[in-house]
């Protein structure tokens, strides 16, 4: 399983006491050898519970543009203030290994990244992004984020940026980088501040949309579910989200017997 606290390179296994020396790090190396080229990563963050295709969709069109080199699936640790989270983060780890390995080819720019969901609860934005940088000095991380979140993210709150956890959704839209999707039906002229990049495919292509969430999946098998706990035993109540999301991932929910209702 893909760990981003162990994938380093040999170049950057050596302690790191603090993001400032791993700055320091970072620029010493590109002196000495300043045409080595830097690492574009795209930071698709979220509860993925289950990933679906839509997720899925998404990351191959990043992939696609061009404008990184890897884009790193990251499920969050756990979230107490969000109850309908219940799903363990080892679980939805996995599903999402077992969706990039069933739906991309081995050398398609993908990887899910376990980061949060080893600790005791999930991270702000800005302190995973801060995470990733003091782990990995020689790599740009890009944060994707739909264009409808650019102003409401001035106010997230990030209880680990002790500095000012109020003020950390300010921070972190000044001083980290972005991967900016638009969102069906969200329309602004408001042009994007340098750090943002718009998701843009190559000149003549197309991007491909879905729309589709995670809850959707939940609330579809649990429909069924109770469907067949009324007598309709014909039904098989995993079946509903055949084509929804990949079938490596519905064989997993199957055998853990996921998101069956408690009532």
């Amino acid at each position: 399983m893909f760990s981003c606290l162990q994938r380093k390179t040999d170049k950057s296994q050596g302690a790191i006491s603090n993001a400032q020396k791993a700055d320091q790090v970072s620029k010493e190396k590109q002196d000495a050898n300043p045409q080595v080229k830097r690492q574009k990563v795209a930071v698709f963050g979220g509860s993925f519970d289950p990933i679906t295709n839509a997720h899925l969709n998404v990351v191959s069109e990043i992939a696609h543009s061009g404008l990184v080199d890897e884009v790193w699936i990251v499920p969050c640790g756990p979230r107490p203030d969000k109850p309908s989270l219940s799903t363990p983060g080892i679980e939805r780890t996995m599903m999402c290994h077992l969706s990039v390995e069933s739906v991309f080819s081995h050398n398609f720019g993908v990887k899910v990244c376990d980061i949060e969901t080893k600790l005791p609860r999930a991270l702000g934005t800005l302190s995973l992004m801060r995470k990733l940088a003091k782990e990995y000095p020689d790599i740009d991380f890009y944060f994707v984020v739909g264009r409808d979140l650019i102003v409401p993210m001035n106010d997230w709150d990030d209880v680990d940026y002790l500095e000012d956890p109020k003020g950390a959704g300010k921070v972190l839209v000044k001083t980290e980088k972005f991967l900016v999707m638009d969102r069906p039906g969200y329309e602004s002229n408001e042009p994007l501040p340098p750090n943002f990049v718009p998701l843009v495919l190559p000149e003549g292509l197309t991007q491909v949309s879905m729309n589709l969430s995670s809850s959707e999946i939940r609330k579809r098998i649990a429909n069924d579910y109770r469907l067949v706990q009324n007598g309709a035993s014909h039904i098989d109540y995993y079946a509903c989200v055949e084509g929804l999301v990949p079938s490596s991932v519905i064989r997993h929910i199957r055998r853990q017997k996921l998101y069956i209702p408690s009532n």
